[in-house]
């Protein structure tokens, strides 16, 4: 079965590739001529076009109203309080439905509004029932976190809307996690953005506001087999609350010497230093990938995974 499913694999990324050649080849310049961002940037060669651009959708005659929902966090967990929806409801002549029997003439115009429900598709209990003002974003509906079983699966969210008789749809993904009591657990705002962390350092215990000032560094500078932490405290003396150490690209698997990193990374969680962990030489191969999340995912001082370094001036391909 393991044979028949590389075979088919391989097929379909082959097929792929001769599709849409625009994946594989450096846009449109020469194989000979080095580009950035499929861009000649050496004197010697002459300007071309690129390609690649942006093909911008033909703007509407009419309004659109373009109703969307999304949690106000990336993750909630089971310790939470409350959760929250984000609704908006934007007038828009790219994105949406037409407005019907609706004498919409201005953003300001009053009284025209939006009636909706948000439901878990799963199961269709009813999560959130009310109205906003047509052409309003950033509202704010709570919704009990009782209503979910904690897990690592998405759960499918659907809003509906009614105005006039009129029907507008919009879908998104709801996590609900369990609590930690070890690693971190990490949420990016959707609404203001930022992140906000949970950890040691605030016992597991709601979350507090990480604001990321830091450098790159160095693997082979930091973590060599006789670790010093002489630099590292002198960094979060600083004020520095983040690290990225790019990994060693000479070593075999381009990674990091294991045991160093992990004395290394014990300093970090004892500061309470955020590692952005810096996968650059594996993001194509998910092999690597889930060896090395394996081996750091529950580190408490793990901030971010730090995948591709700059892609798209290596016109780095999706395939491996």
């Amino acid at each position: 079965m393991s044979f028949k499913l590389e075979n088919m694999r391989q097929w379909l990324v082959a097929a792929v590739m001769l599709l849409t050649p625009n994946l594989v080849l450096a846009f449109n310049a020469p194989a000979d001529v080095p580009t950035w961002c499929g861009k000649p940037y050496m004197s010697t060669n002459q300007a071309l076009d690129p390609g690649g651009q942006f093909q911008f959708p033909t703007p509407s005659k009419d309004p659109l109203l373009y109703l969307t929902v999304q949690p106000r966090y990336t993750i909630f967990l089971e310790s939470d309080e409350a959760g929250s929806f984000i609704v908006d409801a934007s007038i828009s002549y790219t994105f949406g439905e037409p407005l019907q029997n609706v004498n919409y003439q201005s953003p300001n115009h009053p009284g025209v509004s939006l009636d909706f429900k948000i439901s878990n598709d799963e199961n269709r209990v009813l999560l959130v029932s009310n109205s906003i003002p047509v052409n309003s974003t950033g509202n704010l509906f709570s919704f009990p976190l009782s209503a979910f079983t904690p897990r690592l699966a998405p759960y499918p969210i659907t809003i509906r809307g009614t105005l006039n008789q009129q029907t507008f749809t919009s879908t998104t993904t709801l996590y609900i996690l369990p609590s930690r009591t070890y690693g971190s657990a990490v949420k990016i705002d959707n609404l203001h953005g930022g992140l906000y962390v949970q950890n040691p350092h605030n016992n597991y215990e709601g979350w507090y506001a990480v604001f990321p000032v830091g450098y790159y560094a160095d693997g082979g500078y930091v973590t060599p087999p006789n670790t010093s932490f002489t630099n590292l405290d002198t960094y979060a003396a600083q004020g520095f609350n983040t690290i990225n150490i790019v990994p060693d690209g000479g070593l075999p698997d381009q990674s990091y010497p294991v045991s160093s990193l992990q004395t290394y990374w014990d300093h970090l969680d004892a500061l309470n230093l955020f590692n952005l962990y810096d996968m650059r030489f594996a993001f194509q191969n998910s092999t690597r990938i889930s060896t090395q999340v394996a081996l750091w995912k529950d580190r408490p001082t793990l901030l971010s995974w730090y995948t591709a370094d700059e892609p798209d001036g290596y016109v780095s391909t999706l395939f491996r």
